[in-house]
C-alpha cells in the first residue's frame, strides 16, 4: 500500500512535452515524414504549391527549406567530446583519452525525455507495508523530505546516480582499459 505525502502541500505538474506536441499534430508529422523520406527538395516544393492545399488545411510548413530546417532543429542527444589527459611525472604507453558528454546536458536530456514522462517522481513520498514504513528509493527517505522543504515552490530534487566499472577494450592487442561512468537520475521509476 502506498501513501503519497507531499512535503509542502502541492503536487508538481509536468508541462506538455515535445512528444505531446508531436502527437497533437500527428497528421502533419506524418505528412512531413512522408515528404522527407520520399521526395527530393524540389519535389517537396512542387507538392506544397499544389492548388489542393488552397482548399484543404495547409500544413504549417510552407517550403522544403522550412520543413528541413524544423527537422534539423528537433532535439537530439548530447554530443561526444574528447580530451587528452596528461599527468606531470607520470608517463603512459598510450595517451589517456577522456571521452565524455556534458553531464548537465545529459541530466537535462534524461529529465525531459518523453519516454520517462509517465515514470517520473517529483516529490518525496512514504510507503507503508502494514504498520511498517518501507525505505526503498531515494524519494522515500527522510533526507529527501528535508531537502525538498528547502527548495522554492515548483522546484524538485534531481538525485544523480553515478556508477563505474573497469572494462577491457582490447584484450588481444595491448590490454587497453576503459572506465565508463554511467549517469542516471533518481526521478525515474523504471528500474
Amino acid at each position: 500500500m502506498g501513501h503519497y505525502y507531499p512535503t509542502s502541500g502541492y503536487i508538481y505538474n509536468r508541462d506538455e512535452t515535445f512528444l505531446d506536441q508531436m502527437k497533437a499534430n500527428e497528421g502533419e508529422w506524418e505528412l512531413a515524414k512522408f515528404l522527407a523520406l520520399n521526395f527530393t527538395p524540389s519535389q517537396m516544393n512542387q507538392f506544397l504549391k499544389l492548388k489542393w492545399f488552397k482548399t484543404w488545411v495547409k500544413p504549417s510548413f510552407k517550403s522544403e527549406d522550412q520543413l528541413l530546417g524544423w527537422m534539423a532543429s528537433l532535439p537530439h542527444g548530447s554530443q561526444w567530446c574528447r580530451t587528452t589527459v596528461e599527468f606531470k611525472g607520470c608517463k603512459s604507453i598510450h595517451p589517456i583519452q577522456l571521452i565524455w558528454w556534458d553531464a548537465l546536458k545529459v541530466i537535462k536530456d534524461l529529465f525531459s525525455n518523453p519516454i520517462f514522462a509517465n515514470y517520473m517522481t517529483y516529490d518525496p513520498y512514504m510507503v507503508f507495508q502494514g504498520p511498517e514504513r518501507e525505505y526503498s528509493e531515494f524519494f522515500t527517505a527522510m533526507h529527501a523530505f528535508d531537502i525538498q522543504v528547502q527548495l522554492p515552490q515548483g522546484a524538485t530534487i534531481i538525485p544523480i546516480i553515478i556508477a563505474s566499472d573497469k572494462t577491457l577494450v582490447m584484450r588481444h592487442t595491448g590490454g587497453l582499459e576503459m572506465h565508463p561512468v554511467f549517469i542516471m537520475i533518481g526521478n525515474t521509476s523504471l528500474m
